[in-house]
């Protein structure tokens, strides 16, 4: 997210306020962390390389610090919050976000095809806008 190829970031315009180059594989256990967390749990200090217990105990090392922005649409402040990459810590489920411009589903033939030539395993459902999502529609 800081500058070493994740894409997350970019979708969602989270900033990064201590910027770092890495890869996934530089690090057994990593983790992103938001300015809130860094503020509380590590304050007036450096946060990148600290090690924190996430997921049953397993040590992760931060590896990148980005600014604040609530995680949830609904959050008045921004609150302490980390990430975790999907490839050290799958999951049977996942939200893909994709920012488009013009209409979001005359992409979303792409997004598919995109997805099933990375791993045809996968299976795209349940898309919809955010505007759906929110207004419950969808």
């Amino acid at each position: 997210m800081c500058g070493g190829g994740e894409v997350s970031a970019k979708t969602s315009s989270i900033k990064c306020s201590a910027p770092t180059s890495f890869a996934l594989s530089d690090w057994p256990r990593s983790v992103i962390i938001n300015n809130a967390f860094a503020r509380r749990y590590w304050p007036g200090q450096n946060a990148l390389g600290k090690h924190m217990a996430v997921g049953g105990g397993r040590q992760s090392e931060v590896v990148g610090v980005v600014k604040d922005a609530n995680a949830y649409i609904f959050q008045k402040s921004s609150s302490p919050f980390f990430y975790l990459p999907l490839l050290q810590n799958p999951s049977p489920g996942m939200t893909l976000h994709v920012r488009s411009k013009g209409d979001p589903m005359a992409i979303l033939p792409a997004v598919r095809n995109e997805i099933e030539a990375l791993d045809q395993s996968v299976m795209l459902h349940d898309a919809s806008t955010l505007s759906d999502h929110l207004s419950g529609t969808y």
